[in-house]
């Protein structure tokens, strides 16, 4: 049900998602990850004061890191389920760098930890 209409592979008749025209007609697909989260009910979310999973939070603080010190990643590249596996929030940059080919960049632990500080406030 989460597929998106015009998704690469997939038959239109069969798609649950809906996307705007606009975005259609200019060829943007969500991701899973995007989909799942963009079904989230907001009301209960802001309800219990929390995102639905910590992956979630982790996931969107990566996109943070990736572009403030790395700028433009190639698409085709994907961080896959790393969270689960995971022993804490460095872990699991790293884990997500290796995936993305920018290990090469050696963050501080305490460079990293700085941005989960800075943030982790609105998790509340």
């Amino acid at each position: 049900l989460l597929t998106e209409q015009g998704e690469p592979g997939k038959k239109a008749e069969k798609c649950g998602f809906p996307l705007s025209q606009v975005w259609r007609t200019t060829g943007v697909h969500l991701g899973r990850t995007a989909r799942m989260l963009a079904c989230q009910a907001v009301e209960r979310m802001a309800a219990e004061g929390r995102l639905p999973a910590m992956s979630l939070f982790y996931r969107a603080l990566l996109q943070v890191i990736v572009r403030d010190k790395f700028g433009q990643v190639d698409k085709e590249k994907t961080v896959g389920k790393v969270a689960a596996k995971s022993k804490d929030f460095v872990d699991y940059v790293r884990r997500a760098l290796r995936r993305l080919q920018l290990e090469g960049a050696h963050l501080s632990v305490e460079e990293i930890n700085s941005y989960l500080e800075e943030y982790k406030v609105q998790l509340r």
